[in-house]
């Protein structure tokens, strides 16, 4: 019988911990992709860009180019591109499919980021990308504001968070 108790204390402690490890508390939960929906949609060809827009831009011209013959894939009439900047590191840059204008995200992601066509809302390293031992990493909720015609496009940091997981 005391056995029998023992057991079942101890499948009861395991099994708490095994729930434990899998959970995350996110404090930015609230911007999630579905909670900043994009306006509307573009349809037709993207435009060329621009690449006098930023003046990054002629460093970094064939990624743009070659992003900007894509179909818009953010917020609605935005495409995302990205290059290699080294190991565990991207540049992404955003193009205006209406007008070719070029903006570049202001950091650089470690474990990529997650975006939406119906969204204004990107994740830098999305806390599912990131491996359980790299603890150090930030995961960022950026928000994209105005360039609606009337006001210039922006993104503004709406959160961040270490998330990491229970080993």
């Amino acid at each position: 019988m005391k056995k029998l108790l023992v057991l079942s204390f101890l499948s009861f402690v395991l099994a708490g911990c095994a729930e434990q490890t899998n959970t995350i508390e996110n404090p930015c939960a609230e911007f999630s992709l579905t909670n900043f929906p994009a306006g509307v949609k573009y349809v037709g060809v993207p435009s060329p860009v621009n690449i006098q827009s930023h003046p990054a831009g002629s460093e970094f011209q064939s990624m743009l180019r070659a992003g900007s013959k894509r179909p818009p894939n953010f917020a609605g009439s935005y495409t995302i591109t990205s290059r290699s900047c080294g190991k565990n590191c991207r540049q992404h840059a955003v193009i205006d499919a209406r007008t070719g204008r070029i903006i570049f995200l202001p950091l650089k992601s470690q474990f990529g980021i997650s975006f939406s066509l119906d969204s204004r809302v990107i994740i830098l390293n999305p806390p599912d990308n990131i491996p359980n031992v790299r603890s150090d990493v930030r995961t960022e909720y950026w928000l994209l504001e105005g360039g609606d015609g009337d006001t210039a496009l922006e993104f503004s940091l709406a959160c961040e968070a270490k998330l990491k997981r229970e080993p």
